[in-house]
């Protein structure tokens, strides 16, 4: 590999790891992609099929991409909703 090739490909590699999308979806496991895949499906019905939920952010196509990354938001947004913890207890109710 040349000075010049090495230099391409450390380049291409920090541009990834800048991509906070790519890099946040494609660190957490596959229950995570479950659910935004999920979601992204109630926005765009059959966007995505149940074999690509382990595939990194790089496999997909710009507009699904963009649904991942609107449905990442959107999980984002409840974090801000439901506090931290739900305690088992809570599953009785008060009559």
């Amino acid at each position: 590999m040349t000075g010049e090739e090495c230099f391409a490909r450390f380049h291409q590699k920090l541009k990834a790891t800048e991509n906070r999308a790519l890099r946040n979806f494609n660190k957490l496991d596959e229950n995570f992609k479950f659910v935004v895949m999920t979601l992204a499906n109630r926005l765009v019905p059959g966007a995505f099929r149940a074999d690509e939920v382990g595939q990194p952010f790089e496999y997909f196509d710009v507009e699904r991409r963009r649904l991942i990354i609107q449905a990442m938001n959107e999980i984002t947004r409840w974090g801000s909703i439901l506090p931290r913890r739900f305690s088992p207890h809570e599953c009785i109710v008060a009559k």
